[in-house]
């Protein structure tokens, strides 16, 4: 009876676990993530939003395109001005906004990148 009752427990452990993982606000989603998921929130449509092969909706491809341009972004801009665009998008409330946000945080970040290589090219 008890081995019963401990493989009961371990099953709803597990069951737990796993939604909670898999679920779209999941507590171990990265920031990234997070704030890609409230853009969707704000700025799609069910015509903007990417098809399955089936031709059905399916917006976790937009999610995922929008995490791996967060992560290119970390490469081209830095992390902080990645953050400051997901703290920025997380406190948006209209899609323009969350625009406004890439461009504010990430746009500028890569330009102060971009200035800098210039200057280190120049002064050598």
């Amino acid at each position: 009876m008890r081995k019963i009752l401990a493989i009961l427990v371990l099953v709803a452990i597990a069951g737990i676990a796993a939604s909670v993982l898999l679920s779209k606000k999941s507590v171990f989603a990265t920031p990234e993530t997070k704030a890609c998921a409230r853009v969707n929130e704000l700025c799609a449509s069910d015509s903007s939003v990417a098809q399955d092969p089936r031709g059905h909706p399916d917006p976790r491809a937009d999610l995922e395109h929008c995490v791996d341009a967060m992560t290119g972004a970390k490469k081209v801009a830095g992390q902080k001005a990645v953050d400051q665009s997901v703290q920025c998008i997380n406190e948006a409330t209209t899609c323009g906004k969350a625009m406004g946000c890439v461009v504010g945080g990430v746009g500028v970040g890569t330009v102060k990148e971009v200035l800098k290589g210039v200057g280190d090219a120049v002064t050598r």
